[in-house]
């Protein structure tokens, strides 16, 4: 198969290994990371890529031409919502979010939710790629602020950036099955140590991965959106499913 796979840049890793581990052809599109906390922005950045790999594909020999596109989101804030393809089947995993991708399952992904109950997650992807919260960079944050304002004005805006910090009681890291970071690991326990959070570990999981760029799709675990169909939130363990335009 020839497959099209559009995914956020914290999961670099994980796909470029699977990508050169997989039986089919990958041609990867990378969104940049951060797009899920505006879920408009998301819907509306996924969409103009689907149509640019419907372009790209229309100009290939017939025999290179994708067969699926494969999205690494899953619902995302709804992010997914409202997207479709005019004619290449998507592939998307029945998840919340890539935390889900990084575990392995969306089963494991909320137990481990409910175990740590108030939890954020840390990982190689995450810190590489985003902001994650640490005692560093907000201490960067303040030398910022300090070249702007006085030690007043200082104070109450940083207590106002950790404000969110009291919501959390967990920091848990996820260790890539791939390759160990010791320093990630030692951000994520250092973060918990400065927001007074308890540190946990626990394995990641390439099973989602692996099934995402190689197939087959089971219905439980991926929903296949066919062409001229968009992809609805279903409000159920099965999280999206794909309706006609007709039907709109």
């Amino acid at each position: 198969m020839n497959i099209a796979f559009i995914g956020c840049m914290v999961m670099s890793r994980e796909i470029g290994y699977e990508t050169f581990q997989s039986k089919n052809m990958v041609h990867t599109w990378w969104l940049q990371q951060g797009l899920h906390d505006t879920p408009k922005v998301l819907t509306e950045t996924l969409q103009k890529t689907i149509d640019e790999v419907e372009k790209y594909n229309s100009r290939m020999d017939r025999k290179k031409r994708f067969d699926y596109i494969c999205l690494g989101y899953g619902l995302c804030s709804n992010g997914v919502v409202g997207i479709h393809s005019n004619t290449i089947p998507l592939i998307i995993p029945r998840c919340d979010d890539c935390i889900a991708l990084f575990l392995g399952s969306q089963a494991r992904y909320q137990r481990l939710f409910h175990k740590y109950a108030g939890v954020y997650w840390y990982n190689t992807g995450w810190i590489e790629q985003a902001f994650t919260p640490s005692k560093q960079r907000y201490e960067q944050l303040k030398e910022k602020y300090l070249e702007k304002y006085d030690e007043e004005t200082v104070e109450y805006l940083m207590e106002k950036e950790i404000e969110w910090v009291k919501k959390y009681k967990y920091s848990v890291y996820i260790e890539s099955p791939l390759c160990r970071r010791e320093e990630h690991e030692i951000y994520a326990r250092e973060a918990a140590e400065a927001f007074g959070w308890r540190y946990k570990k626990e394995k990641g999981d390439m099973t989602l991965f692996h099934g995402l760029l190689n197939g087959p799709w089971p219905e439980e675990y991926f929903l296949a959106c066919p062409p001229e169909h968009e992809v609805c939130a279903e409000y159920s363990e099965r999280k999206i499913k794909a309706i006609p335009w007709k039907n709109r």
